[in-house]
């Protein structure tokens, strides 16, 4: 597997390994509230939608890898 494919691979893991930990039933309301009310996610905010974008459009850069022959 190329570098790029795997780097697309390792994009899906990891948004798999994170929806999963979410669902993950035996963790209450309670702590999920105090996870998400740290203060370092108020400081995370302003990069969300610019990060987002930065991985989609690696994502689309690597899904255009037209081989030249």
């Amino acid at each position: 597997m190329t570098l790029q494919w795997t780097a697309v691979a390792f994009f899906l893991y990891a948004e798999i390994a994170v929806n999963l930990i979410l669902c993950i039933p035996f963790i209450s309301a309670r702590r999920w509230c105090s996870v998400f009310s740290w203060r370092i996610w108020n400081w995370l905010s302003p990069y969300w939608n610019k990060g987002f974008f930065t991985m989609i459009m690696v994502l689309i850069v690597l899904f255009l890898d037209f081989p030249y022959k």
